[in-house]
């Protein structure tokens, strides 16, 4: 009875009606439509006119199979278009945060030889960050491998990210990159087998303040030592040596020089030298010409 015959179907609050469609009738069968285990809706058929009685009221028990099979296929289609609405809306999200954040991010496939050795690893995504930390431009560097991007990439970083993407054991470490001459910790981990993601955080500045406040405290150490030491000296030559041996550790490649001044002619004299033999002195002389060793 096609030219009686309506339909209606309600889920999460959304309604669909046939052309047809008047309101409720006494005529009328339904099937409720779940997701996740949850009655969210359902699909109804029906007549505007009274017809005669079958199985179900007017409707064959072919026509509650069929109405009872379609809730279920809407069903599992509701299901399954939510969850991937709901993986999108995540991903969306993570790439949102990923983008924000201030550590740099890459994701990379490893390249192995034919014996199952990374030699080599292939960049496939970048976060705005690891541009700026790195310097590269995401379009620059997206299918290319490292070493195609960083010829002299040290083997180091090569071997640490295979074992990552083989294994999936996670790894942290804190490394230097040569050609970019940037310090950098490192996090890396198994998204998926065979690649590595990596979270970097440029650290050159600290390391570089840390490594000056060290030397300054070898100096200070240093000069506290020798400062105490010298009280005990009284020979000038045993204080022109212990100066020179001191000033030989902080600078080896040095020529230290010793001159005494005479206040009277206001001459000076060289007194004492290390770090080039007499010979050597000489020569210096005779190239330039200039004999330093005679101060005015």
């Amino acid at each position: 009875y096609n030219q009686a015959a309506f339909a209606r179907l309600k889920i999460n609050n959304n309604e669909y009606v046939s052309e047809n469609y008047k309101g409720a009738t006494p005529w009328m069968i339904s099937s409720p439509i779940f997701i996740n285990n949850t009655e969210a809706g359902f699909i109804e058929t029906g007549y505007n006119q009274e017809f005669p009685i079958d199985y179900e009221g007017p409707f064959l028990r072919e026509e509650r199979m069929l109405i009872d099979g379609i809730a279920k296929r809407l069903s599992r289609i509701t299901e399954r278009f939510l969850s991937e609405e709901k993986i999108v809306e995540s991903e969306e999200k993570f790439r949102n945060l990923v983008n924000q954040m201030q550590l740099g991010m890459a994701v990379h496939e490893i390249i192995l030889d034919d014996n199952g050795t990374p030699i080599d690893y292939r960049f496939l995504d970048c976060n705005p960050a690891f541009e700026k930390l790195t310097g590269f431009k995401r379009e620059n560097i997206l299918g290319k491998t490292v070493l195609e991007v960083l010829p002299a990439t040290e083997k180091i970083w090569i071997e640490k990210y295979g074992q990552v993407a083989l294994s999936g054991q996670a790894t942290s470490f804190e490394s230097y990159a040569s050609e970019l001459d940037k310090h950098y910790n490192v996090t890396a981990y198994q998204p998926q087998a065979m690649q590595f993601a990596v979270i970097t955080e440029d650290v050159t500045t600290q390391k570089q303040t840390l490594i000056s406040l060290k030397k300054s405290y070898d100096k200070f150490k240093l000069l506290s030592k020798a400062a105490n030491e010298m009280l005990l000296l009284e020979n000038p030559n045993d204080i022109y040596n212990y100066i020179s041996e001191l000033l030989h550790q902080q600078y080896p490649n040095a020529v230290i020089l010793f001159q005494k001044v005479d206040e009277e002619t206001k001459k000076s004299k060289l007194i004492y030298f290390k770090g080039a033999d007499s010979s050597l002195i000489n020569k210096a002389i005779q190239l330039t010409g200039f004999d330093f060793t005679k101060i005015e």
